[in-house]
């Protein structure tokens, strides 16, 4: 067997007593007597290493992903997609391709999530397998989520559907203001009051679970059974060939309808982020 079999994927560089003692007449006696680290990938992996530990629970991780998937995104995307597509046919396409493609990065993430169990999601994973240069997926990590996170949107959002909800009318510097305010107070909440913010979460989070079943309910009642009262049409939802009517198929419009839906599909890997 050559030499190079013995030794790890990812070395590491030996000591300068090291290299004196490998340099000795005695070498074979010395291999023979020290333990050989394998090749498995699991000699690489390290425990976590926050002070606090684990911190979430079971229940705590599943309405985590489920307020990061059924946000802002998911109510304020679908009509925006519809109308720049041009037809309900091709905009329910798009989502289930992003669906699947979000289940296939889902699996990704499982698979990394086992195999490195600490907290920091995609920065441990990329530092993990892009180690040179040092800290380039550190800073490819933090870049992205200054510039391109979902998190600052998401505020602008709530902010406009909270004004709108008061029957507000603001300015666009009066909503961002509301947004920064929003993302400060809960910056602040979970940085200070952890357990106090993952109790909100935890209510917070059921109380949106049970919202969206009503709303299935809701629709489900209206398209089975007519309400009295109503005219004989039970749905305006297109049928046959009007499913596809004024389709817009430029790969523009549908590339972007496209990323659209992947961030209603965002954060379904948040739990990674804490463990």
């Amino acid at each position: 067997m050559p030499p190079n079999e013995h030794e790890p994927l990812l070395s590491s560089i030996a000591s300068p007593a090291e290299s004196t003692k490998v340099s000795t007449p005695s070498v074979e006696s010395v291999i023979t007597h020290v333990e050989v680290p394998s090749r498995v990938i699991e000699d690489d992996v390290l425990p976590e290493t926050s002070t606090l530990g684990r911190t979430i629970n079971w229940p705590s991780a599943y309405i985590l992903v489920i307020s990061r998937v059924i946000g802002s995104g998911i109510f304020a995307t679908p009509g925006v997609i519809v109308k720049d597509v041009g037809s309900v046919g091709l905009s329910l396409t798009l989502w289930v391709i992003g669906a699947i493609v979000a289940a296939c990065g889902l699996a990704v993430g499982l698979e990394y999530g086992c195999m490195l169990p600490r907290s920091g999601g995609e920065k441990v994973y990329l530092e993990f397998v892009y180690r040179r240069p040092k800290f380039l997926a550190s800073t490819l990590v933090a870049t992205q989520a200054v510039f391109l996170g979902f998190t600052a949107s998401n505020c602008i959002v709530f902010a406009q559907y909270t004004l709108y909800a008061f029957d507000v009318e603001a300015s666009d510097f009066f909503r961002k203001s509301l947004a920064v305010g929003l993302l400060t107070a809960i910056t602040i909440l979970h940085g200070c009051f952890m357990k106090t913010g993952l109790y909100i979460q935890n209510v917070l989070g059921w109380i949106k679970v049970g919202l969206v079943i009503f709303m299935v309910v809701s629709g489900l009642f209206v398209v089975l059974f007519r309400p009295h009262g109503h005219s004989e049409s039970r749905s305006q939802f297109p049928a046959g060939p009007d499913l596809w009517k004024d389709t817009d198929w430029s790969w523009g419009v549908i590339s972007t309808s496209l990323f659209k839906v992947f961030y209603s599909f965002a954060g379904i890997n948040n739990v990674n982020n804490v463990r």
